[in-house]
């Protein structure tokens, strides 16, 4: 998928320049700008969904053309929410906003927006709640995340190399979260945007400002791009590690939002491919040295985008070590634990904590020894379905007992276990199997047990 990416990106950035005649060399670096975008690039090793950017580009692409196509739209909300939800928000909000916005002097798609706008939109939406429907987001069973947090973008964020850079150094913020926020426009993206500047205020000074604006009502546009930016800060601000503003928690539609989309700092990615798409194509179509401009942008690229490839190669190497590493770990047959894991049917968290998680046993290990195991331990990654922690909640004897009554004789019975603190284990011995104890590290208070589904 990552290669499709590359492609789409390229395209999409290519397209969109020569919608603006500019030189087919001047084009394809657009393309290349978007195809190794940093911002997309990052996430390739941890998350490939998150770096599928060119739904994104896309949607902005089909924007600064004026495409109002019902088909091309729904075609690309249906792929965006099949891919992640973030890019939902993003791709429908354009969607609408291209419905809608028409430049002042296109007379017929602005009679023709006045005349069908409320059908179009009806449609879209008609089109949109088909596809959350599909994907299962509605009805839909899983829990909001409780809450906030700064899973968010940092005010600076736009400035921040966050170390993947030649030449900037990185700018303080709230770690570990604040990195969803990397949104580094790098030096091609603050001098295309200087030059651009100029090119429009020197255009304006001598009355030949005669481009087309490259966004379709630019105010409009980006006061909606600049209300996504708004929103990946999260409900806490920060300048750097200063605290500017926290949102209140009097505010329940907001603060719903905030727990139904928890790393709002992805959200800065709008604000970002505006600025750069907009920075290039303004200098580009401005200068009488394309090709000079062409190189220079070229090199200044690579002071972001060489450092995060080398990164995310990197990444990618250690990723490849672990692997192999672990590999060996499960054929060498060693380890008790995994050797019980390999055994266990059915592995309980005992411990009445819903999200306990041990640094002995990290999230989704049982299911990687053994792809069958029927477990409560960390089964979801982001959000869990209602009623879960409820569910798994509780003092450690009646959990176990509940949830073997769940169980129905479903389990060989040498082939259940359960993970909880020892002092409770002592007190279900009616249960759990003392004489099975296996310890984890040494300051871990929990252990591995097996469990009887007979009562002794």
């Amino acid at each position: 998928m990552s290669l499709v990416n590359f492609v789409c990106s390229y395209l999409c950035g290519a397209w969109i320049g020569r919608h603006f005649n500019l030189r087919a060399y001047s084009a394809a670096f657009i393309g290349i700008a978007m195809a190794l975008s940093p911002v997309a690039i990052y996430r390739a090793s941890g998350h490939e969904a998150l770096s599928l950017h060119a739904i994104i580009i896309f949607a902005i692409a089909l924007t600064i053309k004026r495409i109002r196509s019902l088909p091309a739209w729904s075609a690309l909300i249906f792929v965006a929410l099949g891919t992640h939800a973030y890019y939902f928000p993003i791709v429908f909000s354009l969607g609408v906003f291209s419905q809608l916005a028409c430049d002042e002097s296109d007379i017929q798609c602005r009679q023709s927006a006045m005349h069908s706008g409320v059908k179009r939109l009806s449609i879209l939406v008609a089109i949109t709640i088909l596809s959350l429907l599909v994907y299962g987001y509605i009805p839909n069973s899983a829990e909001l995340d409780p809450g906030g947090g700064t899973w968010s973008a940092n005010i600076f964020a736009l400035l921040d190399s966050q170390s993947h850079s030649f030449i900037a150094k990185p700018l303080d913020r709230i770690d570990p979260y604040q990195w969803e926020g990397f949104s580094y426009l790098g030096w091609l993206g603050i001098t295309a945007l200087i030059l651009s500047a100029g090119a429009i205020i020197c255009s304006v000074n001598n009355g030949h400002n005669d481009h087309q604006a490259i966004f379709p009502r630019p105010r409009c546009y980006w006061t909606l791009i600049t209300l996504f930016a708004v929103f990946s800060l999260g409900n806490t601000w920060f300048i750097g590690s200063h605290k500017v503003i926290e949102v209140s928690d009097d505010l329940p539609l907001i603060n719903h939002m905030f727990s139904t989309f928890r790393a709002t700092g992805r959200f800065m990615w709008p604000m970002y491919y505006s600025i750069l798409l907009w920075g290039m194509l303004s200098a580009m179509r401005s200068t009488r040295v394309p090709k000079s401009l062409t190189i220079f942008f070229a090199l200044l690229l690579l002071e972001s985008h060489v450092p995060m490839a080398l990164f995310i190669r990197q990444d990618f190497a250690s990723h490849y070590r672990e692997g192999q590493e672990w590999q060996q770990r499960l054929d060498s047959n060693q380890d008790p634990l995994i050797n019980t894991l390999k055994n266990a049917q059915l592995f309980l968290n005992l411990t009445g904590d819903p999200r306990f998680e041990t640094d002995s046993l990290p999230s989704f290990i049982p299911q990687a020894i053994n792809p069958t195991i029927a477990t409560n331990y960390k089964p979801y990654l982001a959000r869990m379905p209602q009623n879960f922690s409820d569910l798994n909640s509780g003092k450690p004897c009646e959990l176990a007992m509940m949830m073997l009554k769940r169980a129905g004789g479903s389990f060989q019975q040498d082939r259940i276990y359960g993970i909880l603190p020892e002092k409770e284990a002592n007190e279900c011995r009616h249960i759990v199997d003392i004489s099975s104890k296996q310890s984890l590290i040494a300051k871990d208070p929990t252990a591995v047990y097996a469990i009887r589904q007979q009562p002794g």
